[in-house]
């Protein structure tokens, strides 16, 4: 929601617009949620507190800013996705300055920083997306890997005995 009240906060620009509209959709499953509530009434109050990104908080954040990104473009490109994350809050406090995304330095700079441990693949032609999930198969047994917007599976043993945290099979799939 931090995102969305940063674009409705850019929606009337000071010194140039007297009033600025903008719209935001809160789940129907959620809108009666006490945190909810509170934030609705806040926004139309203008009394929003301290807003910042929430994006770069942890991975999933992340993931889901790509995905819905994908999703909204149909597919995306490198363009796109920076464009995106030009545009959102997290791009505003930390723009991506043009020498930083040129050159072919830029992938294996990414790459340094996401790539997981070498030891997994995910198996050629397994990976598809359904709805909001995607889905493959990797590692030496084919163990099934799905990851959407709101968890993360693996049928691999070290998700089940972690506590269905994160495994080495699902980092290699957001990676890849």
């Amino acid at each position: 929601m931090a995102e969305t009240v940063n674009m409705l906060g850019r929606a009337g620009r000071p010194n140039q617009d007297t009033i600025g509209e903008g719209y935001f959709l809160v789940p129907a499953e959620k809108k009666s949620l006490p945190t909810y509530r509170k934030f609705t009434k806040n926004v139309k109050k203008r009394a929003v507190e301290q807003v910042e990104s929430q994006i770069p908080r942890n991975l999933t954040n992340t993931q889901q800013f790509i995905l819905s990104t994908a999703a909204r473009y149909k597919g995306i490109e490198r363009d796109d996705l920076i464009g995106a994350y030009n545009d959102s809050l997290w791009g505003f406090e930390k723009p991506l300055e043009p020498p930083m995304l040129s050159g072919d330095d830029l992938f294996k700079r990414v790459e340094q920083v996401l790539e997981p441990q070498p030891s997994v693949k995910i198996r050629a032609k397994t990976a598809s997306v359904s709805g909001n999930i995607l889905r493959a198969k990797g590692g030496s047994r084919g163990y099934g890997i799905s990851i959407s917007e709101t968890r993360s599976q693996c049928s691999c043993p070290a998700f089940q005995y972690s506590g269905y945290r994160s495994c080495k099979h699902i980092k290699q799939l957001q990676f890849e």
